[in-house]
């Protein structure tokens, strides 16, 4: 599946951005976090990762924490059972829990939180305590993410296994912005929330029959596993 926004990418713009309006940190402080942003995204081991991780924690807010476990479920192959369960990995569990409480995480990150929870599920046990902020702030953030994070958003809850009751709130919010956005969705994002809303027992005839409807036109732009989806 691909990661919504490409991670680190899209948090380096953002600290470009940052730097240009010479933010609150002040450009020498938003320089510093870019420049550790781009060595978050150049680890090319989950090892090299935590460890930098380790050294800079008192560095990062929410944009390098999303970073950070974004780049380690991408390099998940080399996350051993012991780096999983080390104390780097729940700090940052910890502190993605936190942000996402207080609201500090953009619908972006949001996405991106969901892709990694699902992503990292059977390796990162710990991602699984920061559910429910996960859900309340994405059903608020509903109405700002782009149609591929509402998709990947609801793949991701879906992914989780999440109960009817625990998905709702995000669910609702997901069928009436896709009754409204539908003509803005990918291929990918028409099959993914089609699968999704089914999984979580949430696809109401009227989304069901708008998705089939959007979805007609492109058939030929479907993956066969995104037709199956359908």
């Amino acid at each position: 599946v691909v990661p919504p926004g490409k991670g680190p990418a899209v948090a380096i713009a953002c600290l470009r951005r940052a730097v240009k309006k010479d933010d609150v940190r002040g450009a020498d402080g938003a320089i510093q976090a870019l420049k550790l942003m781009r060595k978050l995204a150049n680890s090319n081991s989950a090892a090299s990762l935590l460890n930098l991780a380790q050294r800079s924690l008192h560095q990062f807010d929410a944009i390098h924490v999303i970073a950070c476990l974004h780049r380690l479920a991408v390099l998940k192959a080399t996350l051993s059972p012991q780096l999983a369960r080390s104390a780097t990995v729940a700090t940052l569990c910890e502190k993605l829990q936190t942000m996402l409480h207080r609201g500090l995480v953009d619908s972006t990150g949001v996405a991106q939180s969901a892709w990694v929870a699902a992503t990292l599920d059977m390796h990162v046990p710990a991602l699984r305590c920061m559910i429910a902020e996960l859900v309340a702030l994405a059903s608020a953030r509903a109405q700002e993410m782009s149609p591929q994070g509402l998709a990947t958003t609801g793949w991701a809850l879906a992914v989780l296994e999440l109960d009817s009751c625990r998905a709702g709130p995000f669910t609702k919010r997901l069928q009436i912005e896709a009754l409204k956005r539908l003509q803005s969705f990918s291929a990918q994002d028409l099959s993914f929330t089609a699968w999704s809303l089914a999984s979580l027992a949430a696809l109401d005839h009227p989304v069901q029959a708008a998705i089939a409807s959007a979805a007609i036109p492109a058939l030929d732009l479907f993956a066969p596993k995104g037709l199956s989806n359908l």
